[in-house]
C-alpha cells in the first residue's frame, strides 16, 4: 500500500494505490458530491466523452482495514502507465491540457457543476490524449460564484503558454523551478507595452497583476471574497480563454534548435539512416517490447518506428523545445501511443516540492522494459564532461535491453564537438565502451553502419 504523495492537499479525499491498483479515499464532503455527480449521470458522460479518467466505487472491506475510519468511502481509477508533469510537457501538450480544462469547464457548468481548482497536475496524457483524473474537483455550482481557480488557470496554464509563444522562450525550466507556475506579475514584468496593447493580455495579465498588488489588505479580500458574477458571464469567461488559447502558436524562426531538422539535415548518408531504421525495425519485431524510452528521440521517427513494430508504448525525451513540439504533433497525426517529455539527460527532473514528495523524479516514476540510444553516449560525455564508465552504467540502469550506438572519435560530430575545446577524454573510446557494456549485460549482436566507423549494439541482461 503506498499513498501517492502529491494528493495531499485535497480536502476530499487522497489517492494511494494498493495492488498495483489506484483508489482515491474520499471524505464525507467528497462522497456527498461525488454521488449527486453519479447520480444524474455526469460523471458517466464525462468519461464518455473523454473529460475524465475511467472511475468507479469499490468496497475495501473485504480486502484491507487499513483505513478503517480514515475515509467514508472508495473510487478506484483505471490506472495510467506513466505519469508525467507540466514541466515536462511541450507547447502543444500543454496548450491541449489547457482547452481540455476549458473544455470539462464549460461542459460541467451546462449540467451544474464546476472545477474547484485549475491545477495542470490533475491532468496526465493517456494513448497520445490529455485526460483529467481528480474526481474530487468537480463540485456542484453554486449560484453567483466567481471562477476561484482563474488565478491558478492562468499561472500554471495560460502564462507558461504566453512566455513561449510571446516572447519565445521555452517555459520548461521556467516552471520546473516554480511547481505553482509562473505568476502573473512576474509575466507582466516580462512583457513589453507593445505586447500589453493586446486585450486578453490587458484583461489577463496586465489588469489581474495590477489587481493583485492592490488587492492584499483585508478589506478589499473581504471584498473580493463576496464578490458574485452570473453563470453566463462565468461561461463567457471560459469561451473567451478557449478561443484566444486555440490561436496560440510558437514559431520555430524565434527559437533556437538544433535538432528539429535533424532527420533532414545530418551527417548520415540516406543509405545509413535506412540501415538504421531497418536495424531498429528488425529488432522490436523479434524482441517484444511493452514500453520503450526512445532517448533523444528529436522528432520522433524512431519511436514511430519502434510503434509501427510491436512496442505496445514509446516514451520519448530530448530536450529540444521545437524538435519535441513537432514529435508531439506528428505522433497525434498518426494516433501511435507515444508521450514525448521535455527531459535532459544531465538533468532530469527531480525529485521537488513539500518534503521532496509531491513531484516524484523521472527515474523513480517510469521503468521501461527496453531503449533506443542512437546517437547518445558522445552527447553525454564530449558535451555533458561525463566519463564513459559513468555514462554506459546511467544508461544501462534505465533498461535491461535495447539498442545503444558508439561513435567513435573519428567521427565528423564528435570531431566538430571537439573543434573549440581540449579533447580531456582519454578513457572515450570502443575499446572501454565495449568493456564497460559487457560488464554489466551481454552483447547479443553489432550492427556496423556502412560507410563509417559507427556501430550500433544489441544488449540484453546477461543469464
Amino acid at each position: 500500500m503506498q499513498k501517492v504523495f502529491g494528493s495531499f492537499k485535497d480536502n476530499h479525499g487522497n489517492v494511494f494505490e494498493f495492488k498495483r491498483r489506484i483508489f482515491r479515499g474520499l471524505t464525507k464532503d467528497g462522497y456527498s458530491n461525488f454521488i449527486k455527480f453519479k447520480n444524474d449521470n455526469t460523471l458517466e458522460e464525462s468519461i464518455n466523452r473523454g473529460f475524465l479518467i475511467n472511475s468507479w466505487e469499490v468496497d475495501l472491506s473485504k480486502e484491507t482495514d487499513s483505513f478503517e475510519g480514515l475515509y467514508s468511502n472508495f473510487i478506484e481509477h483505471k490506472k495510467i502507465k506513466f505519469i508525467s508533469f507540466p514541466y515536462e510537457w511541450s507547447f502543444e501538450q500543454l496548450k491541449d491540457a489547457s482547452l481540455l480544462h476549458l473544455n470539462f469547464q464549460i461542459f460541467l457548468l451546462n449540467k451544474g457543476y464546476v472545477l474547484k481548482d485549475a491545477s495542470a497536475f490533475n491532468i496526465q496524457f493517456e494513448n497520445n490524449k490529455p485526460i483529467f483524473i481528480d474526481l474530487t474537483s468537480v463540485v456542484p455550482y453554486e449560484k453567483g460564484q466567481v471562477w476561484t481557480g482563474h488565478n491558478q488557470f492562468c499561472r500554471e496554464f495560460l502564462n507558461p503558454l504566453l512566455l513561449s509563444s510571446k516572447k519565445n522562450i521555452p517555459f520548461n525550466n521556467y516552471y520546473s523551478g516554480s511547481l505553482n507556475g509562473i505568476p502573473t506579475e512576474e509575466l507582466n514584468n516580462i512583457f513589453s507595452l507593445f505586447d500589453k496593447l493586446s486585450l486578453n493580455v490587458f484583461l489577463h495579465i496586465f489588469l489581474k497583476s495590477f489587481f493583485q498588488k492592490k488587492s492584499y489588505n483585508l478589506d478589499k479580500i473581504n471584498k473580493i471574497n463576496k464578490k458574485t458574477i452570473s453563470k453566463n458571464s462565468y461561461y463567457n469567461i471560459l469561451i473567451s480563454l478557449k478561443k484566444w488559447i486555440e490561436k496560440l502558436e510558437i514559431k520555430k524562426k524565434n527559437f533556437f534548435s538544433l535538432w528539429s531538422d535533424y532527420s533532414k539535415n545530418n551527417t548520415y548518408s540516406n543509405e545509413q539512416e535506412k540501415q538504421k531504421k531497418d536495424i531498429i525495425e528488425k529488432y522490436f519485431k523479434s524482441n517484444k517490447s511493452n514500453n520503450c524510452l526512445d532517448i533523444g528521440c528529436n522528432t520522433g521517427e524512431y519511436s514511430f518506428l519502434a510503434l509501427e513494430n510491436g512496442v505496445e508504448k514509446v516514451v520519448g525525451i530530448d530536450s529540444d523545445y521545437i524538435a519535441l513540439n513537432n514529435a508531439y504533433k506528428n505522433s497525434k497525426i498518426k494516433k501511435l501511443n507515444f508521450l514525448p517529455l521535455y527531459i535532459d539527460l544531465l538533468n532530469p527532473s527531480p525529485k521537488k516540492g513539500w518534503m521532496l514528495n509531491e513531484r516524484s523524479s523521472f527515474n523513480d516514476r517510469f521503468e521501461f522494459d527496453s531503449q533506443i540510444a542512437l546517437a547518445v553516449v558522445h552527447h553525454i560525455c564530449i558535451g555533458g564532461n561525463i566519463d564513459l564508465k559513468n555514462a554506459v552504467k546511467f544508461l544501462l540502469s534505465l533498461s535491461p535491453k535495447g539498442l545503444i550506438e558508439f561513435v567513435p572519435k573519428n567521427d565528423y560530430t564528435v570531431q566538430k564537438m571537439l573543434g573549440l575545446r581540449d579533447d580531456i577524454f582519454d578513457d572515450y573510446n570502443e575499446e572501454n565502451f565495449v568493456r564497460y557494456l559487457r560488464a554489466e549485460r551481454k552483447i547479443v549482436k553489432i550492427h556496423y553502419i556502412k560507410g563509417s566507423d559507427r556501430k550500433i549494439f544489441e544488449f540484453d541482461l546477461i543469464n
